[in-house]
């Protein structure tokens, strides 16, 4: 069964719905009442028609999908239908709705993105105006950008602006916006450089080896955590360097 179901959910991640459907009725999975299967199943379906390009696309019957496994508490559907409030997909649109949801799936990453973005980018209104929150954002971007999300880079440079923009951003969120930032120079991203070239970002590279040279406390206690830090700072370095002189 369990091939069976990685095979489905295989399908359904490649936008492969018609096949993903047929596949289904074929092999009787949405006729299993196993809890585990019937979840996994259930949200392949809601996979299947909350999609516009596919051939069965049917919102409405798709958050039907969804619901039957929140009732048995599938906190990844919770989020998603947290989702589904935030952008309107086969329900109305209501933001503080689509918050309190993703809150009750904390557990799931896509839930933590979510809270980000509400907070980082006013959704939520206030009297009829944008509310704003990026003490509420930040941390939930870190936790992101620390997964293995597909949304881990872009929530690594929304921390890293966050940051940036604080008058007197703190040393850990420091030193987690340089990490972050060497992170994505390593990984090629472009973004990452021109934020670095935007930034004056020569003279936070110099002080924050100084940090990673002469910290002993706190986090940075361990001098092999400082000698890496060091090291990554010179590759960043040398990259930003070479980067400005292209």
């Amino acid at each position: 069964m369990e091939n069976k179901l990685e095979h489905l959910e295989g399908l359904v991640k490649t936008n492969s719905f018609q096949s993903a459907y047929e596949y289904v009725g074929a092999e009787g999975l949405d006729r299993i009442s196993t809890q585990n299967v019937s979840l996994r199943v259930c949200f392949c379906l809601y996979k299947i028609m909350i999609n516009t390009e596919s051939p069965y696309y049917n919102a409405i019957k798709a958050v039907t999908m969804l619901k039957k496994n929140i009732e048995r508490g599938c906190t990844k559907s919770i989020s998603e239908y947290g989702r589904c409030k935030l952008f309107g997909l086969g329900e109305s649109k209501n933001i503080a709705e689509a918050e309190d949801l993703f809150r009750r799936s904390a557990k799931e990453i896509q839930s933590s993105f979510y809270i980000a973005e509400i907070h980082s980018k006013g959704m939520l209104k206030v009297d009829g105006d944008a509310f704003f929150d990026l003490d509420e954002a930040k941390p939930h971007y870190l936790e992101v950008y620390k997964s293995d999300s597909d949304k881990k880079f872009s929530s690594g440079l929304s921390y890293v602006s966050i940051v940036s923009s604080e008058e007197s951003p703190s040393r850990e969120d420091r030193v987690e916006m340089f990490l972050i930032l060497s992170d994505l120079v390593e990984q090629g991203y472009e973004a990452a450089y021109l934020f670095m070239a935007k930034q004056s970002f020569s003279d936070f590279i110099g002080a924050t080896k100084r940090l990673a040279e002469n910290s002993r406390t706190g986090k940075f206690k361990n001098n092999l955590v400082m000698d890496k830090m060091v090291t990554d700072i010179e590759v960043v370095n040398r990259k930003w360097l070479a980067f400005l002189n292209s």
